[in-house]
């Protein structure tokens, strides 16, 4: 019975000791390039900083082509989080861009690294994606659009919990399976606690499809 008792208390302690899940509630999607405006994968990287009220305070472009940082930046304008712990803010968080040029015809996944930056460690505290796994176009798929991922990286850039935030019919799903197979850098400080990491798939539908 006292074992009991004990165990109920703690369960209480550790509930109410417990932070809430930090979620994009509100998030914009990038406007589309046009066909003639990419003819190459691109990818975007910000490390932004979440304030108190769940709005993004910061938003310091780690690396990205020119012509997609502003296109990125005004998605970035609107988004909001929910379950912001105002004493733990500002929350470091990274944002990863993948834009896919328009292909001529469906096309398969494809993986590729991303050199970390010179003194990643010392100057971030968000998680870097050093493999990333560009989804391809299904066969299936015939749509425009953004699917957006909130991922949480593990202390060895692994990725678990996977959240649709915002998604595409036929393109949510391919998504979430290449982004479970994308791996980060996690600078050492920030190994003990929990990480953010959204990223933002933009797809553009092929010229031709069967």
């Amino acid at each position: 019975m006292f074992s009991g008792a004990l165990n109920a208390i703690l369960l209480s302690i550790s509930l109410l000791q417990a932070e809430p899940a930090i979620r994009l509630d509100q998030a914009s999607r990038p406007r589309l390039p046009d066909g003639t405006e990419q003819s190459q994968l691109a990818v975007v990287v910000f490390e932004i900083q979440i304030g108190a009220d769940g709005a993004v305070i910061g938003d310091e472009l780690i690396q990205g082509q020119p012509e997609y940082v502003e296109r990125s930046r005004r998605a970035l304008k609107d988004w909001n989080f929910a379950g912001v712990d105002p004493a733990s803010a500002p929350i470091p968080a990274s944002v990863v861009f993948l834009y896919r040029p328009r292909p001529d015809l469906p096309d398969r996944p494809m993986v590729f690294d991303e050199t970390l930056p010179d003194g990643f460690d010392e100057n971030h505290l968000s998680a870097f994606p050093t493999t990333v796994v560009d989804p391809g176009y299904p066969v299936s798929a015939f749509a425009d659009g953004a699917v957006i991922l909130q991922v949480a990286p593990t202390a060895k850039g692994t990725v678990e919990n996977v959240d649709v935030i915002a998604g595409v019919p036929s393109l949510s799903e391919p998504t979430v399976a290449a982004v479970r197979n994308w791996e980060f850098h996690v600078p050492t400080p920030s190994r003990s606690r929990p990480n953010i990491s959204i990223i933002v798939t933009v797809y553009r539908k092929p010229l031709y499809n069967w």
